[in-house]
């Protein structure tokens, strides 16, 4: 009988309490050996939404003010009326370097098909522009196709003081 009660009594102060507190890890024993403990994990991957929120490699202003969200919601209605007017190098020129790179051979393609369609695109704003911390401008927009209505949410990025698309991702 004495010994279940030792045994309990061992599991209650040192079994018991153990289970409940947070294991520390052991400190690596052998010098010049790292442990998985000692490594940094890997950073997480991007996603979408993150590189949106990431703008390209310019210094964010300072502030925005709400002349700088007129700016760059003129800029998303002028790229559709160049968009409209099939003017390819027009579009082009309201995006951000490496995002006109990326995107030159489909809008140059789009454009093409649009001409050849006679079709006209209808771009309707959804919501009041937002201003981030880091000094970029988001709109959402409503792009009407003959063959149905899309949602695009732009974002935008002063540099040399002219607004710039960088991305934009359907809803």
């Amino acid at each position: 009988m004495k010994l279940i009660l030792a045994y309990l009594l061992i599991l209650v102060l040192v079994i018991f309490p153990a289970c409940t507190q947070p294991a520390e890890a052991p400190p690596s024993t052998t010098p010049g050996i790292i442990t998985q403990e000692d490594e940094e994990a890997p950073p997480p991957a991007t996603t979408a939404q993150e590189e949106a929120e990431t703008p390209p490699s310019t210094p964010p202003p300072a502030i925005v003010t709400q002349a700088d969200v007129d700016a760059a919601r003129e800029v998303v209605f002028k790229y559709w009326e160049a968009f409209n007017s099939y003017d390819v190098e027009g579009v082009l020129a309201f995006l951000e370097e490496s995002y006109r790179q990326e995107r030159q051979e489909s809008i140059t393609s789009d454009i093409g098909r649009m001409q050849s369609l006679r079709i006209k695109i209808g771009v309707e704003e959804e919501a009041e522009p937002t201003i981030t911390p880091e000094g970029k401008v988001e709109i959402k927009m409503k792009i009407k196709t003959p063959i149905g209505t899309k949602h695009y949410t732009y974002y935008l990025v002063k540099i040399n003081d002219e607004w710039k698309i960088y991305l934009s991702v359907e809803a």
